[in-house]
């Protein structure tokens, strides 16, 4: 399935995640679908057929328009996900792909650095997922320079309860990646409210509910 990505100033669809999903009963979730798959020590194959299964689906997008690619913590980024990529570029030379890397797999900046290094050569952009989630490490975040960081959905539904102070300073941290040249993106966006107050601190993009649920485009 794929979720829309937006421009909260325009409302244009600027992005698509992809998301897995099953039709089998007790596997409809990616989280219980890659649960299933750890258990059998098949998780990073797993993740290696949706990234194929994603851009075999995206077709009907414009390929302009970047689709968003997961992968899983226990891939080796150097060994198993960037050859991957390049594997997939060469079969969809014109799709522009963006590869989310989980938050916690960020253990080690040089690496990042590394494999941004590696994906800019096949004009593959990085995306930072579930910031905040966790021990949120902004500083090797920004010093990895990565194109875009998403905010994890837990963290974007609490910013409504956030005080004014609260509020700044959240902003302050927004303001400070978005100087780094990275496009920041709020996850789990479910009411206007949740919208306006995004829009308020600064976020360049959102996803959620709001806008559109996980499903497959015709």
């Amino acid at each position: 399935c794929f979720q829309s990505i937006h421009n909260p100033e325009n409302g244009h669809i600027v992005g698509y995640e992809f998301l897995a999903r099953s039709s089998f009963p007790g596997l409809e979730s990616a989280g219980r679908i890659f649960q299933q798959a750890t258990a059998t020590r098949l998780e990073v194959e797993l993740s290696c057929l949706c990234r194929d299964k994603a851009l075999q689906y995206s077709t009907v997008i414009d390929a302009a328009i970047p689709v968003f690619l997961n992968t899983h913590p226990a891939e080796s980024l150097l060994d198993v996900t960037v050859p991957h990529l390049r594997q997939l570029r060469n079969t969809w030379p014109e799709r522009a792909i963006v590869l989310e890397i989980h938050e916690a797999a960020i253990t080690e900046p040089e690496l990042i650095r590394n494999v941004r290094q590696e994906l800019r050569e096949i004009d593959v952009r990085i995306a930072f997922d579930d910031f905040g989630k966790g021990q949120a490490r902004i500083r090797e975040l920004i010093s990895s320079s990565a194109d875009f960081v998403k905010f994890d959905a837990d963290l974007i539904r609490d910013l409504d309860r956030l005080s004014s102070e609260q509020r700044l300073f959240f902003r302050t941290i927004i303001d400070g990646i978005r100087k780094e040249g990275v496009t920041t993106i709020a996850e789990g966006i479910e009411t206007p409210s949740m919208a306006v107050t995004c829009r308020e601190i600064g976020f360049d993009l959102l996803q959620g509910y709001l806008y559109s649920r996980p499903t497959m485009l015709q």
